[in-house]
């Protein structure tokens, strides 16, 4: 988040006294703000008209009206085809990764992955943020292979390595619907072109897309 100190004169001789003030306020005032609230705060404002509610769910269902809306915004923000906020294969995709649970941890973590255990799946995400997450996976994936262990989470199911190239604020964004949205749109323009050409690659070579 960049700031912004633009003013008028106040005299010759302090010329920028004041909005220099104004603005090392403003940045003082946002340092103190979590890095989680300013997350929020980045993909607020990319929003077009909706009741504010819709980007707060637990869970958006593949094909609901509320999921549409989300990924509306995530389009409008990624700079992507509103209409690939509709496609029937975005939202296969979605059934397929996440069942539309915002956040939800990958399967290598067991039973805190259950919907039954949402409340808990924060644990997972700070973990995955402090690069500790090897720690709460179940086994056999716990002391199998590092290569085969996964970190994802979140709507479309990004790991932490990928996140912070799609999500407009990087492993901070976890958690937050319309950062997964957009870090999940944003990840199947890069690697696929579409939703249609990722659905028709899902599972071919690789487990999910």
């Amino acid at each position: 988040m960049s700031s912004d100190d633009r003013a008028g004169p106040v005299s010759r001789g302090g010329l920028w006294t004041a909005p220099l003030l104004a603005a090392a306020g403003a940045i003082a005032a946002l340092l103190l703000v979590p890095r989680r609230a300013r997350a929020r705060t980045r993909v607020a404002r990319m929003r077009p008209p909706a009741p504010p509610a819709i980007y707060d769910l637990r869970r958006y269902p593949p094909r609901s009206s509320e999921a549409v809306v989300l990924f509306t915004s995530a389009a409008r923000f990624a700079g992507l085809p509103d209409a690939w906020a509709s496609a029937p294969e975005l939202h296969a995709i979605l059934e397929k990764e996440s069942g539309g649970y915002v956040g939800r941890p990958n399967y290598q973590f067991g039973a805190f992955a259950r919907v039954d255990q949402q409340d808990r799946w924060p644990e997972i995400w700070t973990a995955i943020q402090a690069g500790t997450w090897r720690a709460l996976l179940a086994e056999p994936y716990r002391t199998g292979p590092r290569a085969a262990q996964s970190s994802a989470s979140g709507l479309g199911q990004l790991t932490s390595t990928n996140i912070p190239s799609y999500y407009p604020s990087g492993l901070a964004g976890i958690g937050i619907p319309l950062e997964e949205a957009i870090g999940m749109l944003r990840y199947i323009a890069a690697r696929y072109g579409s939703p249609e050409r990722a659905w028709a690659r899902y599972g071919l070579g690789q487990e999910g897309y």
